[in-house]
């Protein structure tokens, strides 16, 4: 068998690259299980094949080993042929779990995204634990998430006691970070939380246009324990919800809404 030459660059081309010829039908199709294609190249015809289609593939975006593996091994690409195209990948730098990794804990301490968090989505990924936990390490050393959360927080305490008193939030203003509706929180429960509904009590009043009153019954303001109580509590599973950690959570939202608020 004649290996895949290691200088060779993937063609980029139609037909083999997209797994079509060669041996490897058309896209998304199987290739033979005893790794040939059933074409004269054999091995060789059908990684050149797969080579190129990941490239395609990584052109679109970075993606890990495991990755790789997978979506290789839905279209039942032979095992041998996967570490050969995986071999190629490292060597010209195309693949890089490492690089990834550092590339996403860079993105998500700049959103406001905590080490829980990231690491999780490092797992969902299939990064290694060791080179995740190196991200994780680098994004975020010890004593930095403490200002970070602050931040968030301290901007979000703001629009909650803004709420509170009656300026009611824009519909649809709470749900601009895309995890509130995913953790529980802020998005998607106009009426729970800091308003009333399911965690408040009584039921918000209606403007008669499905949305919520402006003038709320009294009690709810901000200076009202219960009030501030249920705004804590939104506030805890939002910072929970970025992936920071319980200890700096509590502390945090302690110091925005009172030692009497939070209950361990």
């Amino acid at each position: 068998m004649t290996p895949v030459d290691a200088g060779d660059e993937p063609s980029g081309r139609d037909g083999p690259a997209g797994m079509a010829g060669a041996g490897g039908g058309p896209e998304g199709e199987p290739v033979a299980a005893d790794g040939t294609g059933g074409t004269p190249g054999g091995e060789e015809a059908v990684a050149r094949a797969v080579l190129d289609q990941v490239v395609r593939w990584l052109a679109a975006r970075a993606r890990t080993e495991r990755e790789i593996r997978d979506r290789l091994g839905r279209r039942q690409v032979p095992e041998a042929v996967v570490e050969r195209v995986l071999e190629r990948l490292r060597r010209w730098g195309y693949v890089d779990d490492r690089r990834l990794a550092g590339d996403m804990a860079e993105g998500a301490r700049a959103r406001g995204i905590g080490p829980r968090r990231l690491r999780a989505d490092l797992a969902r990924r299939g990064v290694p634990d060791a080179l995740a936990d190196e991200a994780v390490r680098a994004a975020w050393p010890p004593g930095s998430q403490w200002d970070a959360a602050w931040e968030l927080a301290r901007r979000r305490w703001a629009r909650l006691m803004a709420a509170q008193a009656g300026s009611v939030v824009p519909q649809g203003d709470e749900g601009k970070d895309g995890v509130e509706a995913a953790e529980g929180g802020e998005g998607g429960q106009a009426g729970s939380g800091a308003g009333g509904g399911a965690e408040g009590g009584g039921p918000e009043e209606s403007d008669g246009c499905g949305g919520l009153a402006r003038h709320r019954a009294p009690g709810r303001f901000a200076g009202d324990a219960g009030g501030r109580r249920r705004a804590a509590g939104r506030l805890y599973r939002y910072l929970l919800g970025r992936g920071f950690s319980p200890d700096v959570v509590r502390d945090v939202v302690r110091r925005l809404a009172g030692d009497e608020i939070v209950e361990d």
